[in-house]
């Protein structure tokens, strides 16, 4: 988490965002108007289980004994331009996939730059695949 808030921290004082570096990276104030005009972005998951799966806001959990996928979205209020997922540069639209297996959590993190050009402030969500 102390990446991702570093990275967003220098991701705004490029554009010009006017924060305090003790905030938390998910309520960072000071943004740009813009970038408040923007509204917020949010994050869901699931775990590619036998059974009917849906997507889940800020997290999901599923119980299993084999290896299987979670499944991440990124929702942004206005159209983007360009998604950015924090240890994944192989993601580069608005979902990520990625291998989970029984007993891991994993936590994924993204933002999204608007057309005109403005990176926004991202989500976060954790996928939790129980034995």
């Amino acid at each position: 988490m102390r990446r991702v808030f570093v990275a967003l921290t220098a991701l705004c004082s490029l554009a010009g965002c006017a924060g305090s570096e003790d905030a938390g990276w998910q309520d960072e104030p000071g943004l740009s108007s813009d970038q408040a005009a923007l509204g917020s972005a949010y994050m869901d998951c699931y775990i590619d289980t036998p059974a009917l799966d849906t997507y889940t806001t800020g997290n999901c959990i599923a119980t299993g004994n084999s290896p299987s996928v979670a499944s991440f979205r990124l929702s942004t209020p206005t159209p983007a331009a360009a998604y950015v997922w924090y240890d994944h540069p192989e993601c580069t639209g608005a979902e990520c996939t990625v291998p989970i297996s029984p007993g891991q959590r994993i936590t994924l993190s993204a933002y999204y730059i608007s057309l005109n050009g403005t990176p926004t402030l991202g989500a976060a969500a954790t996928a939790k695949y129980i034995r």
